[in-house]
């Protein structure tokens, strides 16, 4: 690399006294850790999970990390007054982090990240956690892993009154099929995802908590099932409280 490439901050730990290392995404590399000295120094600005920033990265290869030098902040979408909006990002990331694990060049995918965390800065708090369902179905699609949603993946029907989310077949299964009698998506929420319509703003302020978050977990697990990642997704936990 011998020129500043944008990244994004999918995360952040501390080392030492001012420095960072950080969990970065970008269009050419994809995902790369990379240590910035001092950032933590007080005359410094400090990046920050979901900031937009960037920066030269220089191979440590004897860490299997890189050193990142004339790092420059770019932008960071702001979500600072609204919790949801906040932890609908948190759980965006940590999911990344938890199904994304080697350098690997990925345009797509890092166009996906732009696109959801604009819209979740411009939309309304009714549309946040439709936004994040949005974000996993797609970044499923982009890894290959889509979810079929236009017709029971068993008989082809319409959801007339909604379906199982199967992810051993890639999709739903009507009513009529659903073969666990497990908790059930609405056909409202099916179209939802499928077509946006209704509107979010409409159809999830109808919905209870426990739906909201039901359809949240459920998308997170059928993910999980897929990738079989072991480590806890955090920010669910805080979502659950808010939605």
């Amino acid at each position: 690399m011998d020129k500043p490439i944008q990244a994004l901050v999918l995360n952040r730990i501390r080392y030492g006294e001012t420095s960072l290392i950080l969990k970065l995404f970008t269009e050419k590399y994809g995902l790369i850790s990379g240590m910035m000295k001092g950032a933590l120094n007080a005359k410094k600005w400090a990046p920050e999970s979901g900031m937009i920033i960037q920066t030269l990265p220089i191979r440590r290869r004897e860490e299997g990390m890189f050193t990142l030098s004339a790092t420059e902040y770019e932008y960071q979408y702001s979500f600072s007054n609204s919790l949801i909006k906040s932890a609908v990002r948190d759980t965006a990331l940590e999911l990344s982090l938890a199904v994304l694990h080697e350098e690997n060049p990925h345009a797509e995918l890092y166009e996906l990240f732009g696109k959801f965390l604009h819209h979740l800065e411009s939309c309304s708090e009714s549309s946040a956690l439709f936004s994040l369902w949005l974000f996993i179905l797609r970044f499923g699609d982009a890894l290959g892993v889509s979810v079929e949603r236009s017709g029971c993946v068993i008989c082809g029907e319409p959801f007339r009154d909604g379906g199982e989310l199967l992810p051993e077949q890639g999709g739903f299964a009507c009513g009529s099929c659903r073969p666990k009698k497990s908790p059930l998506f609405s056909a409202e929420i099916i179209s939802l995802l499928t077509h946006g319509k209704p509107s979010p703003d409409d159809l999830i302020p109808r919905l209870t908590p426990r739906e909201r978050y039901g359809v949240t977990l459920l998308l997170t697990e059928n993910l999980r099932s897929h990738f079989s990642f072991h480590r806890d997704i955090h920010s669910l936990e805080f979502l659950k409280e808010i939605v």
